[in-house]
């Protein structure tokens, strides 16, 4: 994951749909796809971040 001084870059996935996007991930916990407000077609999207590291879990 690549780190700012504001926010963090990674990849996650829809919890609805499986659509796998790009998103920020705010100081505060708020994630936020980077680019389109809504990747996918969910009306609420729930994203999980996804972990490069399998012994992190």
């Amino acid at each position: 994951m690549a780190e700012s001084e504001e926010r963090a870059k990674s990849a996650a996935v829809c919890e609805n749909c499986d659509e796998i996007v790009t998103v920020w991930i705010w100081p505060d916990g708020d994630i936020q796809p980077i680019g389109d407000s809504n990747p996918c077609s969910c009306v609420d999207p729930e994203f999980r971040i996804l972990n490069a590291d399998p012994r992190s879990t």
